[in-house]
């Protein structure tokens, strides 16, 4: 977990639902700001339907709070990567 990606998510002005997409992410992330949680996981731990945890990182894609990356293996995709954009203006992190 990076408790600056915690931080940074926690400052951010957001409607529920998307603040609780963010800091399960956060909650995720490596020190790059990288996380992998599948769809159902995120879904799960913010308690959420499948359907607004979608919603709500469409939403946070088009905000540019994070990016999101398929993942394809041999055996077809599996979770994505979700880059979460931790310099922003006066958030910037060392």
């Amino acid at each position: 977990m990076s408790f600056q990606a915690m931080t940074w998510a926690i400052k951010k002005e957001l409607p529920c639902h998307q603040k609780m997409v963010l800091l399960m992410l956060a909650n995720y992330a490596d020190a790059q700001g990288k996380s992998y949680p599948s769809m159902g996981v995120l879904s799960k731990n913010c308690g959420l339907s499948m359907s607004q945890t979608r919603k709500s990182v469409v939403e946070l894609e088009k905000l540019k709070f994070l990016r999101r990356y398929k993942r394809i293996r041999s055996y077809g995709q599996t979770s994505n990567t979700f880059t979460l954009s931790l310099v922003k203006g006066d958030d910037a992190l060392p």
